[in-house]
């Protein structure tokens, strides 16, 4: 699923133009705007997911998650439970 997410085309202004691109490239570009601006935060993490970018080419982009207590009870989750429990 995060896989379709991260390449379902959205529409961007580059210039002045429209033009449609990934949702990852999406992201990476606002990361890398934000970076050169002098956010650190978005360049530290630019730095880390630039590595997909070859891979959305491909058609297979895999995201691996750290192993933590958030992690864990996040993908223990029912994806179809409202959270409201």
């Amino acid at each position: 699923m995060i896989d379709n997410l991260l390449l379902t085309p959205v529409k961007i202004t580059r210039d002045g133009e429209p033009k449609w691109v990934t949702t990852l490239e999406a992201i990476l570009e606002q990361l890398w705007s934000k970076g050169i601006a002098g956010d650190r935060r978005a360049r530290a993490v630019y730095i880390r997911c630039r590595d997909l970018a070859p891979q959305v080419a491909d058609g297979a982009v895999q995201i691996t998650f750290a192993d933590s207590d958030y992690t864990r009870v996040f993908s223990a989750r029912d994806v179809g439970s409202s959270g409201d429990e």
